[in-house]
């Protein structure tokens, strides 16, 4: 194959890549390219209806369980990103029966799974 058609080859396969699976693949890693996927485990009994993150005294950012609950004994992987650079943060669980959940001080650059309990 010709170097312009292979380079012409690999940028529809990167665009077709970053297409369908690019906003996966930003959300995994922030810009300071810090690991920040968590799965987050539910043991609180009762389902999380929201969950968010912020800064230390923030403002939480959107919904990261898109309106899909956690059920009870159920995990999911998410990317837990204030968008700040910050490491350290207040992870807020609203659950299904109205109560919130604020956990502070979550290091979610060093850790794989997070367990919420009540």
């Amino acid at each position: 194959m010709p170097p312009l058609a292979r380079a012409a080859l690999i940028l529809t396969v990167v665009g077709l890549g970053a297409a369908m699976g690019g906003e996966a693949l930003a959300q995994s890693r922030s810009a300071d390219a810090e690991n920040r996927r968590v799965r987050v485990h539910n043991q609180t009994g009762v389902a999380v209806r929201g969950l968010s993150v912020a800064e230390a005294g923030g403002v939480h950012g959107a919904d990261l369980l898109a309106g899909e609950a956690l059920e009870p004994g159920r995990s999911r992987q998410l990317v837990l990103d204030a968008g700040s650079g910050a490491c350290l943060l207040t992870v807020r669980a609203v659950l299904a029966n109205g109560q919130t959940l604020d956990r502070p001080n979550v290091n979610v650059c060093r850790i794989a799974d997070w367990y919420l309990t009540r």
